[in-house]
């Protein structure tokens, strides 16, 4: 295939292609709904705040469970 032409992995191929199949779905989904630049730019914004905001809850959740974890096993002892 082309890949094999541009010496890309195929790992890095399949990211191209979804990257490429995801931007032109947007794009059709956009043209469609006859919808401007910025109102895309806008929804990118939110969707990338979203994720980033669920990443730090699930960060935040691992933190919290890691000290209890930690503070639990101080409190029941050593155990040998």
């Amino acid at each position: 295939m082309i890949f094999s032409l541009l010496k890309i992995r195929k790992n890095t191929g399949a990211v191209l292609v979804g990257i490429a199949v995801g931007m032109a779905c947007v794009w059709a989904v956009a043209s469609w709904q006859n919808l401007s630049a910025s109102d895309l730019l806008n929804i990118l914004l939110g969707s990338i705040l979203f994720l980033g905001g669920i990443m730090l809850a699930a960060l935040f959740l691992v933190v919290l469970f890691t000290v209890l974890r930690k503070l639990l096993q101080r409190l029941s002892g050593p155990e040998n």
